[in-house]
């Protein structure tokens, strides 16, 4: 049995909140959920080069960063600006769900998110917990609003929100659906 950290969690098919109403009904795998930490950059590297075409531009808003390293050194730096959750299958990184501070104002400490799964892992519950443990670990470490960019066209990360009870907090305008989750008003 591996040891794993302890702000990790196990998920897996006898847990019937990890499947998400998005769900292609397949069942879930078991994963593990912990913070990445700068070791970790190598597995993010590889998860980021997985990613199809389309998977690659509904995750950054166009064809992506050209040097997916230095991405990935940046998520799983550990600071106070930077946080990252992954989501591992095994020894696989199958998700990554991370938030960059943009304010640091009191009453306005707002981060921007990202969140990624495996193409072959979407629809398993996934996102869904990553979302959500994201939502509340940004709530423990004081942030207020947690905010993202997200293409119109991106049904399945679109329905992982409003899933989550937060479609109030989508606001469209055209080609993309701002998202700004006041996380007080929300309750974590």
């Amino acid at each position: 049995m591996k040891e794993v950290d302890p702000t990790s969690e196990r998920h897996g098919n006898s847990s019937p909140s990890a499947t998400p109403t998005v769900s292609s009904g397949a069942p879930t795998p078991e994963i593990t959920i912990r913070v990445l930490k700068p070791d970790d950059a190598e597995a993010v590297r590889r998860l980021h080069e997985r990613l199809s075409d389309s998977d690659r531009y509904r995750r950054f808003c166009g064809p992506g960063p050209k040097r997916v390293e230095t991405l990935a050194t940046l998520i799983c730096q550990r600071d106070a600006g930077y946080y990252a959750l992954g989501a591992f299958e095994d020894d696989t990184l199958v998700g990554v769900a991370h938030y960059v501070v943009v304010d640091r104002r009191r009453g306005h400490r707002t981060a921007e998110f990202a969140l990624v799964v495996d193409g072959h892992e979407q629809r398993h519950g996934i996102g869904t917990i990553l979302l959500r443990r994201l939502c509340m670990d940004a709530y423990t470490h004081g942030l207020d609003h947690l905010t993202a960019q997200i293409l119109a066209e991106n049904n399945l990360m679109l329905a992982v929100i409003a899933e989550q009870g937060l479609a109030d907090a989508l606001h469209p305008e055209g080609a993309v659906v701002y998202f700004d989750l006041d996380l007080h008003r929300r309750g974590n």
